[in-house]
């Protein structure tokens, strides 16, 4: 069964670097310059010290990282989904964790735009074909 957590690492300070493996140090910095707040991942596991984070795109390994666990999330990165208030299809580029509603939302693209607005699991369904 996938495990889910939510994690948060800046980036800012020099430190912060010394949290993520050094094979993976290049690739984090490519993915997220500035680190990372809130954002949800599949927990994968752990190798030595380090967590294995990873999104449809990337995988990681972080140690030191504020990592909280969190049930699965309707949707995923690279999901296709049908957002309601559109009356169109869409595809998740990021899933974030909204620690006070204690539940995922998600970033959005719709028509090749990335949208501004905050969805959560009851304003998306699966897509529609």
């Amino acid at each position: 069964m996938k495990k889910y957590c939510y994690s948060s690492l800046l980036l800012a300070h020099e430190d912060a670097k010394s949290s993520i493996h050094p094979d993976d140090l290049q690739k984090i910095e490519h993915a997220f310059p500035s680190g990372w707040q809130l954002k949800c991942f599949e927990h994968c596991g752990f190798d030595g010290a380090y967590n294995i984070l990873a999104t449809n795109e990337i995988c990681f390994r972080v140690k030191d990282a504020v990592i909280e666990e969190v049930e699965a999330p309707n949707f995923f990165y690279g999901d296709e989904v049908f957002v309601v208030r559109k009356n169109m299809n869409g595809k998740v580029l990021r899933v974030f964790w909204h620690y006070m509603k204690h539940e995922p939302y998600y970033v959005i693209e719709c028509g090749g735009v990335e949208s501004g607005y905050r969805y959560f699991n009851k304003d998306l369904e699966r897509a529609k074909v």
